[in-house]
């Protein structure tokens, strides 16, 4: 299930709410073709960018590798880039969900922390040395003790993803199980 969208005819739509709300609005209305198509991608690219949802597959990306990753699947106009209103949309969503999960700013910092620590594996230097006395900066045994605890990480990780995708489907639940769109609360 999407955020901004629902399916119909095998087509992606807009929600109603979604083009009531600004800056989802203001997308969608600049868009002056018949198809809407620009706005659809442009749509698609914010959720794409934000949405913490499980059925999204550009989720797990860093943040630096998510647009090109999903510009390779929703082309754009070479000339085209995220604009100020895109980028307000990304922010809307981020903030919807994280008023529809206690836990997604913990996610959020706990991706960071990781990929700082990935990028912490791929830079060291075992080589490195202690200007004062010459000793190794690191030790092999602290380098192996972090990479066992990596298993630890990605297991957390995968908790603390599943449970923020619980909050967030449940705040689209009505008590009588019905789905009901993420921006009436």
């Amino acid at each position: 299930m999407s955020l901004l969208f629902q399916v119909h005819n095998n087509r992606a739509i807009p929600n109603t709410e979604t083009v009531l709300i600004e800056p989802f609005k203001t997308i969608w209305e600049r868009d002056t073709s018949k198809d809407k198509a620009l706005a659809l991608k442009e749509l698609s690219i914010c959720e794409f960018m934000a949405s913490e949802k499980a059925s999204n597959p550009f989720r797990g990306y860093a943040p630096d590798d998510k647009l090109p990753a999903i510009l390779k699947q929703i082309p754009m106009e070479p000339d085209w880039e995220l604009d100020l209103k895109c980028k307000l949309a990304i922010k809307v969503i981020n903030d919807l969900q994280k008023e529809a999960s206690s836990s997604f700013s913990y996610l959020k910092t706990a991706r960071r922390a990781a990929e700082e620590l990935k990028n912490f594996f791929l830079t060291f230097d075992m080589n490195e040395r202690n200007e004062r006395n010459g000793a190794p900066i690191f030790k092999p045994k602290d380098i192996t003790t972090a990479l066992k605890d990596t298993d630890d990480i990605v297991t957390n990780m995968m908790k603390l993803e599943k449970k923020v995708h619980e909050e967030i489907i449940e705040v689209v639940r009505t008590r009588g199980g019905n789905i009901i769109s993420e921006f009436m609360k």
